[in-house]
């Protein structure tokens, strides 16, 4: 019996100890772990067999230009949470201090369970570092299980990095925390979104106060004023009606210090048409984002290093991709992966629609070389209408060559904040023109048709016009291949009969062929045909992703509404319309809401009418 016992407490000591630690460089990355660069990086990471803590290898990180940096990913959501602290042992060649290390993030933009330790005193002899877990029981889906990032302005170097791996220490190496937030007040709209700012946790670690960057997924929040806006387990706030609330958070039990005031108003006026569309031909353009033209790969259009408090989220107006932008100083865009070579092009265009009272927009370029420069140009944007700005290149006269343009701000000035719907962002070459030259488009009713017409004023070496059509702003499908005059400096006009169009809106447009295989596509034009009734509305894109457009008829009741619940029967959003004696568009942002199965409901008076909708 004495035999079994010792037996049974060795094997339950084996097991604690199989369980005490997830490792995940040791020797050698471990299995399914891999490398994934920060963007703009340089990296030349090896498993060198000349310095190890221990066993017989370390992870290598030279340090030459630019800046190293990039995170340990894993192929899977790891739970974390029966750990408390990330650790692992570093040296280099001389002592300095790291620029950043930490967990959380897989190097994909998604920083909402990010914990980082900025400052790290590396020396030239092997040490232990830890980096606590905020909150253990939230870290229970964690893909970024290392990063690193650090710079080179203090020459090239060598950092060695082992035994990398998340422990469940025992109490007195890791003391109780305190967490703080920013203390400041924002205006949103009715279904805006909203984060909080400056979250840092002070962890004591061996008696040294450690503070670190932490993601707002491991706070618990709490708004006061429920009615006016909801925060959700990630820290993502929603403004649902008029009125004040403050949002507070816990880390853990411990009180964050800070409160964000969130006040809330009406949605500002938006669009209702689309950007025009660019005339301007392919060959003379390099496009960043537009519907017309290929686009260049660009990283991210809001840089997680953009100044707090501002708002971006990826709509569609009548079909028509178009970026928002909610600006307090500046966001930034990034494409240092594929730069724009601009020495062959003089200008840049962005189509610009504000509901602000003529605000200052600030455009700023800067090229990436050695040194980077960066130069802006501004301007005044006229409200209420799309404002197409044309910028000559030479205007940027801050900017050394145009050889690697690799980011793009934008900004308005200090004190100030603007809406910015935005499109159709490129630079070109002036003096070219389409081989098309469309001089109009428009749909028409006929009974229960759809009449096309499109003018040109000049077609040279033209195929023909597509002429397609969706019901969702998103899937479009060809109704009629018509040929073009082919080579022409007369007017000419086209019409052809839609005779069986769908029952709520349908969407129209061209796509324009040239004999080389070359395409553009025109506007997008609409018509809404009979089919979902009064008390009743109709919706697109579905699925739906970002944006959900819902149209509307006559509205009776003053305290109608529109309401979004989820699967589970939680209301995500809620807006109030009142009464409504025309035709009107409600635009729902679904930015931060889950992929799944969602119903729609509008509620006018005694009627309710509900449908189904697809978020991806």
């Amino acid at each position: 019996m004495k035999q079994i016992s010792s037996l049974l407490i060795a094997f339950v000591i084996f097991f604690f100890k199989a369980e005490s630690q997830f490792v995940v460089f040791a020797d050698d990355y471990a299995a399914g772990i891999t490398f994934a660069p920060f963007g703009g990086s340089v990296n030349n990471l090896s498993v060198d067999g000349t310095q190890f803590h221990s066993g017989s290898k370390s992870l290598k990180i030279p340090v030459t230009t630019g800046y190293t940096g990039g995170a340990l990913v894993s192929p899977a959501d790891v739970d974390l949470s029966a750990y408390n602290v990330l650790s692992f042992w570093a040296k280099n060649d001389a002592a300095f201090l790291l620029d950043g290390v930490g967990f959380g993030n897989a190097a994909d933009g998604n920083l909402v369970f990010e914990a980082e330790w900025n400052g790290v005193n590396v020396t030239s002899t092997w040490k232990k570092f830890y980096v606590p877990i905020p909150a253990p029981s939230k870290a229970t889906a964690i893909k970024g299980l290392f990063h690193f990032a650090e710079g080179s302005g203090e020459g090239a170097y060598n950092i060695w990095i082992d035994d990398i791996q998340f422990e469940n220490i025992a109490p007195g190496i890791v003391g109780t925390p305190t967490a703080s937030m920013a203390t400041e007040t924002i205006s949103k709209e009715v279904s805006q979104t909203f984060t909080a700012n400056g979250l840092t946790s002070i962890f004591p670690v061996n008696s040294v106060n450690q503070q670190m960057k932490t993601g707002r997924g491991f706070y618990t929040w709490t708004s006061s004023n429920t009615t006016v806006a909801t925060v959700d387990q990630f820290g993502t706030g929603t403004a649902l009606s008029g009125g004040s609330t403050n949002v507070t958070a816990k880390l853990g039990t411990v009180d964050a210090g800070g409160v964000l005031t969130v006040n809330v108003t009406a949605p500002l006026p938006s669009p209702t048409v689309a950007a025009p569309s660019p005339t301007r031909a392919g060959y003379s353009v390099k496009s960043l984002f537009s519907n017309v033209y290929t686009n260049s790969p660009v990283e991210t259009w809001a840089t997680d290093w953009s100044s707090c408090c501002r708002d971006y989220a990826e709509i569609q107006i009548n079909g028509n991709d178009t970026k928002k932008y909610t600006l307090r100083h500046f966001t930034g865009v990034e494409f240092i992966g594929s730069p724009i070579d601009a020495t062959s092009l003089d200008s840049v265009h962005i189509d610009l629609w504000t509901p602000n009272a003529s605000p200052t927009f600030k455009f700023r370029l800067v090229n990436f070389g050695s040194p980077n420069t960066e130069s802006t140009v501004e301007r005044v944007i006229a409200p209420n209408s799309w404002q197409g700005i044309d910028i000559a290149l030479s205007e940027f006269t801050g900017l050394a060559n145009r050889t690697r343009l690799s980011q793009i701000l934008f900004l308005v000035p200090d004190g100030t904040s603007a809406t910015f719907y935005i499109d159709n962002v490129y630079f070109y070459k002036t003096g070219a023109s389409l081989p098309v030259t469309l001089s109009g488009f428009n749909v028409n009713k006929r009974g229960n048709a759809s009449v096309i017409n499109w003018n040109t004023a000049t077609e040279i070496n033209s195929k023909g016009y597509s002429v397609e059509r969706s019901i969702n702003g998103t899937d479009w499908k060809e109704l009629q291949f018509v040929n073009s005059g082919l080579n022409t400096t007369s007017a000419k006009q086209y019409s052809i009969l839609d005779n069986n169009p769908s029952k709520g809106i349908n969407y129209y447009r061209l796509k324009q062929i040239d004999l080389d295989g070359k395409y553009t596509y025109s506007s997008i034009q609409s018509l809404k045909f009979s089919g979902f009734g009064s008390n009743s509305f109709s919706f697109y894109p579905n699925p739906a992703k970002n944006r959900l457009n819902v149209l509307l008829e006559t509205i009776n009741s003053n305290t109608a509404s529109l309401q979004l619940v989820n699967s589970q029967g939680n209301m995500v959003r809620n807006i109030i319309l009142g009464s409504r004696n025309s035709d009107s568009n409600i635009a729902i942002d679904i930015s931060t809401l889950t992929k799944g199965v969602y119903y729609l409901t509008l509620k006018d008076g005694p009627v309710v009418s509900t449908s189904k909708v697809m978020i991806n």
